[in-house]
């Protein structure tokens, strides 16, 4: 059986809200602050993916290909990381 706690009002106006104006503020990020992009996890996703196309076609072996995939995805993900860096 489900039990239900009844609330009343007169129980109702002694509490106090549950969100603080300080904890708010912290949680909110600050409007000068850029979001950087991370090309290395791009190449870390979609190295894989080249890396099945490559191994089911050119290889003729998935695993290798897999491989392959990660490492492309990896050198060309930390070059165009370095290249951002270079940049700014």
């Amino acid at each position: 059986m489900d039990r239900k706690e009844n609330i009343h009002p007169e129980e109702l106006e002694n509490v106090e809200p549950i969100s603080d104006q300080s904890e708010s503020s912290a949680q909110q990020p600050s409007a000068d602050k850029k979001e950087e992009t991370s090309y290395l996890s791009l190449g870390i996703v979609f190295g894989p993916t080249l890396g099945i196309a490559l191994g089911l076609t050119v290889f003729n072996n998935l695993g290798l290909g897999i491989g392959v995939g990660i490492v492309l995805g990896v050198a060309i993900g930390a070059a165009l990381d370095q290249q951002n860096k270079n940049n700014k």
